[in-house]
């Protein structure tokens, strides 16, 4: 007996479940895997109601399942429920209860495992799944809309000549122009999103970024919410992305609303120049001594509690209730500002609120505003091939393209541009192509165009394709990778880049 004893002690006490006995709601035995699962020591478990260690809201539910298996109903034999350990940390455990007889009277022996860490990361794999099938229909979405704000745009810029040709007042159109350059750098967030590709850093001014973030913010938060911004510092020039430098605000001010959503407040935003010198770097992780853009980020909301405040950070981790948030926002700002090589900062106070800060290395230099630039496009007198499946972008194409100065031949099929190509393939000296379209996609076209004729330099546009990008076309020997919409100016500029550089007649003459 003794010998028997000694081996299921062995067994017992090794155990990768933690193995406990209950009987009237005292803990009778525990092995040592609960002690390492609850943080209590034997002596404290010894003959302890295992009720407090389980949580608030599964108490109920936990104490009606032992009652109902002590009077030997039907239960289920495995469950889930959260229980609390001696740090207050709240674990998901799966336990196993089987009846027993212990020193003559009814018991239950449970068998308990931790699936916390199991659960954290189906949650994180499903959060994935759900990321990436967004970042899919964001494409997709993308694309469609391209197209659209692409007719828009263009028609626009051509209404934009004729009232000027005619002196006819522009502020309308002025204003609609406007918005589809607001609604196109929209769309290259949602195109970056699904891309999920590493974007170009390069001197960018973000004084105007976060003044447009901001009035876009606006019509998004409750006007409980008073919005005061202080953006204007000596030197608001950093090496950024664009796009990511307003998804950094975004989060931030979208948070930050959350946070006075109930009670209103005060969502304050300033922009400065501070100099960091060697002995203030510490606090910021690695961040070198010099010049840097500083942003604060203001709220008068409930605040994040101490003990969580080191945490706000991490991927996935999130206060909202669930469906309110992924708790990838403060991540994804977090990892943006690191490639920047900049820091962020969190301080709050319980029920006064919370600010971050976000430090940018400032860069000299001034940045040419592209907005401003005056100079007519280039136009030429080639004959170009436009091809888009849709009848309203060929036709836009065709009209925009002879204001140039080009002769076009638009259609709306990919086949019918092979035939009409393969008729007299010499007649062309450029084609313009779309990517999505029925029958034959566009980087397909330009390479049955190439097999025709090697030397016909081909534009490729698109809304959103999964299947090419620029890299991609430049090594099937695509001259031109452009993204819709494409303003006037660009689709000028792109052409003549390309056509300049295949023409013989721009090398060097001999002198005379």
């Amino acid at each position: 007996m003794r010998q028997s004893e000694e081996n299921y002690r062995l067994v017992v006490d090794n155990a990768n479940d933690a193995i406990f006995v209950i009987q009237d709601e005292v803990i009778k035995f525990a092995n040592p895997k609960v002690e390492e699962l609850t943080g209590y020591a034997s002596k404290e478990l010894a003959r302890t109601s295992f009720v407090p260690l389980i949580h608030p809201e599964d108490r109920d539910m936990v104490l009606e399942t032992y009652k109902k298996r002590l009077r030997g109903e039907d239960v289920p034999s495995t469950y889930s429920l959260r229980v609390i350990n001696k740090k207050a940390e709240e674990l998901l455990i799966e336990i196993n209860p089987v009846l027993i007889t212990w020193e003559g009277r009814p018991a239950t022996l449970n068998f308990v495992r931790d699936i916390t860490e199991h659960k954290q990361l189906e949650a994180q794999l499903r959060q994935a799944q759900k990321m990436e099938a967004i970042g899919t229909l964001a494409g997709g979405i993308a694309h469609d809309f391209n197209n659209i704000l692409s007719i828009i745009l263009g028609n626009s810029e051509l209404a934009v000549e004729d009232a000027q040709a005619q002196g006819l007042p522009l502020d309308g159109l002025k204003d609609v122009l406007d918005g589809c350059l607001r609604a196109k750098d929209l769309v290259g967030q949602i195109l970056s999103f699904s891309r999920q590709t590493e974007q170009e850093l390069k001197p960018t001014k973000i004084s105007p970024i976060f003044k447009e973030s901001l009035k876009l913010l606006r019509s998004s938060i409750p006007t409980t919410i008073d919005i005061r911004h202080h953006i204007s510092c000596a030197s608001d020039t950093v090496l950024a992305d664009p796009t990511q430098m307003n998804q950094v605000l975004m989060n931030l001010c979208t948070n930050a609303a959350h946070a006075m959503a109930e009670t209103g407040g005060t969502l304050e935003v300033k922009l400065e120049n501070v100099e960091i010198r060697e002995d203030e770097a510490t606090p910021y992780q690695g961040l070198l001594p010099g010049v840097y853009v500083r942003l604060t980020v203001s709220d008068t909301g409930h605040g994040i509690e101490s003990q969580l405040i080191d945490r706000i950070f991490e991927p996935y981790f999130t206060t909202k209730e669930v469906g309110e948030g992924t708790g990838l926002g403060l991540a994804v700002v977090h990892g943006i500002v690191k490639s920047h090589g900049g820091a962020i900062t969190a301080d709050s106070v319980s029920g006064k609120g919370t600010t971050f800060t976000v430090l940018l290395p400032s860069v000299c230099g001034e940045i040419k505003n592209e907005s401003e630039a005056c100079e007519p496009p280039p136009t030429g007198k080639e004959r170009i091939l436009f091809v888009d499946d849709e009848s309203a972008l060929a036709k836009l194409g065709e009209q925009m393209l002879g204001r140039l100065g080009y002769e076009v031949v638009s259609t709306t099929s990919s086949m019918e541009a092979l035939e009409l190509f393969r008729i007299e393939p010499d007649q062309f000296d450029l084609v313009i192509t779309d990517t999505t379209m029925p029958d034959m996609t566009g980087d397909r076209l330009a390479h049955k165009l190439m097999e025709v004729r090697p030397d016909i330099p081909v534009i490729l546009c698109t809304g959103y394709s999964e299947r090419i990008c620029e890299k991609g076309a430049m090594a099937i020997g695509i001259r031109a990778f452009v993204v819709k919409p494409v303003v006037k100016s660009e689709i000028a500029e792109t052409i003549r880049k390309v056509l300049d550089k295949d023409s013989p007649n721009t090398a060097p003459q001999a002198a005379a």
